[in-house]
Parts: C-alpha cells; structure tokens; sequence
C-alpha cells in the first residue's frame, strides 16, 4: 500500500512542488516493479472527522477528502486483492469506503 497524492495544488511553493514531484517518481518507480501494490491518491487532505463517505476511482476530480475517510478506504482495501496493481484517486463522496473498495474490486474483475 502506498499513499500518494492525487496532483500539485499551485501555490503551495516551490517546496511542495518537489515534494509532489518525489511523490510521483515513488509510485512510477513502484509500479514499475514485481511487487503486489496499490497506490492510493487522497485529494486534498482535511481535519474534519470523517463520515466514511468517498469517491474512487481511476481519475476523479480533484477535491478535499477527511483523513479519517482515507483511512477507512485504505482500511478496505487491504481486504480486496482483487485491487492489486492499482492507482485509486480518493476525495469525500458519497459511498461508503468498503462499497467503494468493493465496487472497483468488482471493476477490476469485469476487465479482465
């Protein structure tokens, strides 16, 4: 499991920006190897107490997501195999986290 980010949010300074950038460079490097792994990608990382309510997937819009929710997805995650050798964006929604894990675990099922 790998937690990442989703893109650079401009103007947070140059030192974010590299930050952001080694970020990247991690998850190419890692996905490039033989490993079992999934990268996940939170949107912009808030306080708030979380409510378990997200969005996933392959390439979302970019937004704010409750730590606590990240948690929660990665949480189900890591009961889903069937989402190895996957990138996950990750912002609040709507769904549960472990519907969400399990919807695209499902996904990933149907492609291949």
């Amino acid at each position: 499991m790998r937690l990442s980010g989703i893109g650079t949010v401009r103007g947070r300074g140059e030192g974010f920006e590299h930050y952001m950038r080694v970020k990247k460079s991690a998850d190419v490097y890692l996905a490039r190897t033989a490993l079992d792994w999934v990268i996940v990608r939170p949107g912009l990382l808030t306080d708030e107490p979380g409510n378990d309510l997200v969005t996933a997937g392959p390439a979302i819009e970019y937004g704010p997501v409750r730590r606590d929710n990240v948690a929660a997805f990665i949480d189900a995650v890591l009961h889903r195999p069937a989402l190895n050798r996957t990138i996950i964006e990750l912002t609040d929604g709507t769904t549960p986290a472990s519907e969400a894990a399990a919807d695209l675990a499902s996904f990933g099922k149907s492609r291949s």
